[in-house]
């Protein structure tokens, strides 16, 4: 049941039509996974939670920085400040935003070791990524579950946007079967300008409605030109061939998993996951010899240790700024974690 309190707040949306009582509480009783909280993700975030959407799991692995400000709309300077992970900060502003609803930060990396976990029983996942692998992920993962998704891209004035309906509709591995081998992060080379994505990402918020409300959605990819304003329609048909949705085959998200230190795509940073998930006492980091502490929250702490700087969550995930030279990365890395243990910062 919706309360008076809800009534009064969707009042204008359900009388639109389509909507109405019985759609806002399909709307209510939904829930909705974004993997990723820049600008894309915290755009749709925000779109989703005024729409009224019970339940909305935002994952993200990284923190707000100033570069981030531009071409987001749930960000801000204070969370640049207190070295925030993107979805904390963007949970914390939604619930300002509509404090009905249910909101859960993941301050994590999507992976296979951890996708059926976060994305298994939602109702639609949300594309707020900047690269093709964990777009592959997503997409075996909704395939082989039969969870629609929305696949949604930006660079500099153009969008992309293409619902997948698992058994209906084209996958995203019918148009692209493998990351291309030169491409990372299109934002640190190409840039992207804001109202791309506020165009790109209604269309998206749109298409995210209808489903939600169980109304049939065409397969084709919508392409947005900010510049011109034009959005052009484009039908996608169904690879016959296609590794995911013909033949049942799930590359990217089954087989051998993935440890270790990986570079960032597009990025002059190395990711290095724990060979086991730990737990951080962050606070306990400062006044430790060899270790500079310049910023920290109970999330992460920004720090340098010897001649590496490095943002360190609580659960013993690493991001190594400034260098794309993994072996290096992960030696310093294995040097903290020693140092760490030693001093009992890391639970037992």
């Amino acid at each position: 049941m919706l309360s008076p309190r809800d009534l009064a707040r969707y009042s204008r949306q359900m009388l639109v039509k389509n909507i109405g009582y019985k759609g806002q509480m399909k709307l209510a009783e939904s829930k909705v996974a974004i993997v990723g909280c820049g600008a894309t993700g915290s755009f749709m975030a925000n779109l989703l939670a005024r729409m009224g959407v019970g339940y909305i799991r935002l994952i993200d692995r990284d923190i707000v920085e100033l570069s981030n400000l531009h071409r987001t709309n749930l960000l801000d300077e204070e969370d640049v400040e207190k070295a925030k992970p993107k979805s904390v900060a963007c949970r914390e502003k939604i619930l300002r935003i509509n404090s009905s609803i249910r909101v859960e930060a993941v301050i994590d990396r999507l992976s296979k070791q951890n996708a059926e976990k976060l994305l298994v029983g939602v109702d639609l996942i949300l594309d707020g990524t900047d690269n093709v692998e964990t777009r592959l992920l997503i997409n075996d993962l909704a395939v082989k579950h039969g969870i629609p998704w929305i696949y949604v891209g930006v660079e500099r004035w153009y969008g992309v946007v293409m619902p997948i309906i698992p058994g209906e509709t084209a996958c995203y591995r019918c148009i692209i079967d493998k990351p291309p081998e030169r491409r990372g992060n299109a934002c640190e080379y190409l840039g992207v300008i804001n109202p791309a994505v506020a165009l790109t990402t209604s269309i998206a918020a749109s298409l995210a409605l209808r489903i939600l409300l169980s109304e049939k959605v065409e397969g084709a990819m919508y392409i947005i030109d900010a510049w011109r304003n034009e959005v052009n329609k484009i039908k996608i048909v169904r690879n016959p061939r296609c590794p995911a949705c013909v033949l049942n085959r799930y590359d990217y998200l089954e087989g051998e998993t993935v440890s270790g230190a990986s570079v960032i795509c597009g990025s002059n940073q190395v990711e290095i996951l724990p060979p086991k998930q730990l737990r951080l006492e962050l606070e306990n980091l400062r006044g430790l010899n060899e270790v500079r502490v310049l910023k920290f929250n109970k999330y992460v702490a920004l720090i340098q240790f010897q001649d590496l700087e490095l943002m360190l969550f609580n659960n013993g995930r690493a991001i190594v700024t400034n260098t794309i030279d993994r072996e290096k990365a992960l030696r310093g890395y294995e040097k903290l974690l020693e140092k760490l243990k030693r001093e009992g910062v890391i639970r037992r």
